[in-house]
């Protein structure tokens, strides 16, 4: 390898889970950082409101803020940072959305500390929901490395696909739904709706949390629960204890996401419309693609998973997300 790398994200629990590996790889770690001073006061309101007028210097200001205080407590955030064996410079990976909230001059502060480093960013979410400027993210890191095709096509960043880290639950957790599906209703809630009336008709057992919901759109309000946000390790208790996740993919994203990873790891069916899956000849056998409901093919779920998706395994490692990257430095 070219470097040591350490992997910077926020202490949230859906982070810890999904790169706790980084832990256990050879010359790599896990930096989680503690975001508890966010919003803390009305100033930091005032500052991030899209609401009043200035947006942009208040912005700015608002990055002021989060630099001294990081400036401040870099013992703290940074101590942590491993004395790795070999020596070799260190390749700081940013999660964007984490660069997003630290404020773009994060890394000048990790420069002086450690002069010889190099920094890349990672995107696991679609750029479109971001409202720092592309241009920052390029100005800022040598490469961008993105889990969306449709991003990497339109932005010129390398395609990684997301790793996940598997985690066990100390007890067991019997099967006892159907089908499962956690996630927001943005701009897909027909879609949801309509697959989860086509799965009640075919008298399934269903277990979903729909967040972001008006009162005048919730349907069926004895059987879904509407805007009550579950903790990360709560999904995935729900996706152990279900035969099968379902998931509608966002406008703009076009490769797997966690759900896909999560079906992969603790073998369970996927029901997905992600279009990456629309022509490839072969990808896992427990994923369900569909573009209409009507395509659904609801007998499948009752069937035994007996796949070999020791490839697909793979790819979700630590291991090989790493070795993207470095092999990315030799190009």
């Amino acid at each position: 390898m070219n470097f040591n790398y350490v992997f910077v994200t926020s202490n949230m629990e859906n982070m810890e889970v999904m790169y706790s590996d980084f832990n256990y790889h050879e010359n790599s770690q896990l930096l989680l950082i503690d975001r508890k001073y966010y919003i803390n006061s009305y100033i930091d309101k005032f500052l991030i409101s899209n609401s009043l007028p200035i947006k942009h210097l208040r912005r700015f200001l608002y990055e002021i803020k989060k630099y001294l205080y990081v400036k401040k407590n870099k013992k703290s955030i940074f101590g942590s940072i491993k004395k790795f064996n070999e020596d070799k410079p260190i390749c700081f990976i940013i999660y964007a959305r984490d660069f997003e909230f630290f404020g773009r001059f994060f890394n000048k502060i990790l420069k002086k500390l450690y002069p010889t480093s190099r920094f890349i960013c990672y995107f696991g979410d679609v750029c479109s929901s971001f409202y720092m400027k592309m241009d920052i993210f390029r100005k800022t890191f040598e490469k961008l490395f993105s889990f969306n095709l449709s991003d990497c096509e339109s932005e010129g960043m390398i395609y990684i696909h997301e790793p996940f880290s598997h985690y066990n639950f100390d007890e067991a957790l019997p099967i006892e739904y159907d089908i499962t599906f956690v996630g927001a209703a943005k701009d897909r809630l027909k879609k949801i709706l309509d697959v989860y009336e086509s799965a009640k008709q075919n008298d399934f057992k269903l277990d979903f949390h729909i967040v972001g919901v008006k009162d005048e759109d919730k349907y069926d309000q004895q059987n879904i629960i509407y805007n009550k946000p579950l903790k990360y390790k709560d999904v995935l208790r729900n996706v152990l204890q279900s035969k099968c996740i379902f998931e509608v993919m966002q406008e703009n994203s076009l490769s797997p996401t966690t759900r896909y990873s999560e079906a992969i790891v603790f073998n369970k069916y996927l029901i997905t419309n992600c279009k990456y899956f629309k022509n490839l000849d072969k990808y896992p056998q427990n994923v369900i693609y569909f573009e209409d409901t009507k395509d659904i093919d609801w007998k499948i779920i009752n069937q035994p998973i007996n796949f070999d998706n020791s490839d697909y395994l793979e790819e979700l490692k630590i291991s090989n997300f790493i070795d993207v990257i470095d092999k990315s430095f030799k190009d």
